[in-house]
């Protein structure tokens, strides 16, 4: 996850010495491509490391569970990027790629209408569903997965249309939001 990283930094000094002050001109797509990239890997992570969560549990220590570990790391540092995103219909485009479900009442499974994401705190994106006109604001924690007695439980979060998700609240999972309720910032939402 560094490499990508350090590969975009590495590249716009080498441009700044090369072109000088034309590389402010050069600094924004360089910067876009280095994101899209970086971007790119970590689905590509995602897909072929655990390919599609499934609800169940799993035993500490097992294969399963270090690369459950190993994508959740590599979800934070994607956290860098996407905010370019933010309420934007690439928002819903990248939660979709990584697994999220969208479901609502005006298009069916395939709906995404009026779904407001602002930098989105997911780590089992192939266990969360979000319907219409759902609006979820900064650093909403979806956290699908718990480590309880020795295993590793994975369980669906369900949000559905119109519902309103306060700043930095966690999401457990189990959770089922229904139709247009509203949680207050900084909550924790559990089964």
């Amino acid at each position: 996850i560094v490499a990508p990283i350090s590969a975009t930094i590495s590249l716009l000094v080498q441009l700044y010495f090369r072109f000088g002050l034309f590389f402010l001109l050069l600094f924004p797509p360089v910067f876009l491509a280095g994101c899209l990239a970086h971007m790119a890997l970590v689905l590509a992570c995602k897909w072929i490391i655990i390919g599609r969560y499934r609800e169940g549990r799993a035993k500490l220590f097992t294969w399963f569970f270090l690369k459950w570990w190993l994508l959740r790391r590599i979800y934070q540092v994607c956290t860098l990027y996407t905010w370019l995103f933010d309420e934007t219909p690439l928002s819903s485009l990248w939660l979709r790629l990584l697994g999220v479900r969208f479901s609502g009442r005006r298009g069916g499974c395939c709906s995404n209408r009026g779904v407001l994401v602002e930098q989105p705190l997911l780590f089992e994106p192939d266990l969360i569903t979000i319907g219409d006109g759902a609006v979820l604001e900064y650093e909403t924690e979806l956290c699908a997965s718990e480590i309880a007695h020795g295993e590793l439980h994975l369980r669906t979060i369900t949000i559905g249309n119109d519902v309103k998700v306060g700043v930095r609240t966690a999401l457990l999972g189990g959770t089922v939001l229904h139709d247009g309720c509203e949680i207050a910032p900084k909550s924790a939402v559990d089964h």
